[in-house]
């Protein structure tokens, strides 16, 4: 275990190693994140040994005629006009406290990219923007990879007091934000060889360092290594990437 305001690149090296054997057992991308997200929430502690954060998640785009069909069903309702070739947030593993639930988010949680979702949700194109991603190469899996290229560490995303973020316009985001505790939001962004986009979110209940954040971003090159092997095999056991 590790104190969030202490983490320190011993602690980077003590993660990364057992992050990567974090999911060896496991026959899914799927499970292999839940994996991760579980490790991350149970040993990443505030100084009186708690629980230093609300919630850790794990999201990787998937191409949406290749989503199972409860969550083709779950985009539709976001974006009617999602399109076949349309890349979908989707969430991979979500790890909390069961006694500080986030409302109204179900498990087959989907967002398509698509100019409508990105104006219902603001938050999503301004972290893309943030960590280095531009939104025209987060819609397009091959402009993905020339990105991946060009940037092989991306930037961290960092807000600091979610309860008063202009990128939670809705006075009802905020009020959830505080019913459930989160204070900070740190995510860090990757590209698989497929070249799709993973992203890792570490929502706080106390502030995170930016020095620790920027750790988190060397701590997301394990957490891809961990998920490589599944690449094709996301949702459903098949082929390990070697």
């Amino acid at each position: 275990m590790a104190e969030l305001q202490r983490f320190s690149i011993d602690d980077l090296v003590t993660f990364s190693s057992d992050i990567r054997a974090a999911g060896s057992d496991a026959t899914t991308m799927v499970e292999a994140a839940c994996a991760v997200t579980r490790y991350l929430y149970d040993n990443l502690r505030a100084a009186d040994g708690a629980p230093a954060c609300a919630l850790v998640r794990v999201f990787k785009t998937h191409q949406f005629d290749h989503l199972p069909p409860e969550r083709q069903e779950t985009a539709r309702q976001v974006a009617p006009d999602v399109r076949p070739e349309t890349p979908c947030m989707t969430l991979l593993s979500s790890n909390g406290d069961p006694n500080r639930p986030e409302p109204g988010v179900p498990a087959e949680w989907v967002l398509p990219f698509t100019e409508q979702s990105f104006r219902t949700i603001p938050l999503i194109p301004q972290i893309l923007t943030e960590i280095g991603l531009d939104l025209e190469s987060a819609v397009d899996p091959d402009r993905a990879l020339d990105v991946r290229v060009r940037h092989q560490r991306f930037n961290v995303f960092l807000e600091g007091d979610l309860s008063n973020s202009a990128l939670l316009p809705e006075p009802s985001h905020r009020e959830r934000v505080a019913q459930i505790g989160m204070r900070s939001l740190a995510v860090v962004g990757g590209i698989l060889p497929s070249g799709e986009l993973l992203l890792v979110m570490w929502y706080g209940l106390e502030e995170i360092p930016a020095r620790v954040a920027d750790l988190f971003r060397s701590l997301g090159l394990a957490i891809e290594a961990a998920l490589i092997p599944f690449t094709y095999s996301v949702f459903e056991p098949g082929r390990r990437r070697r």
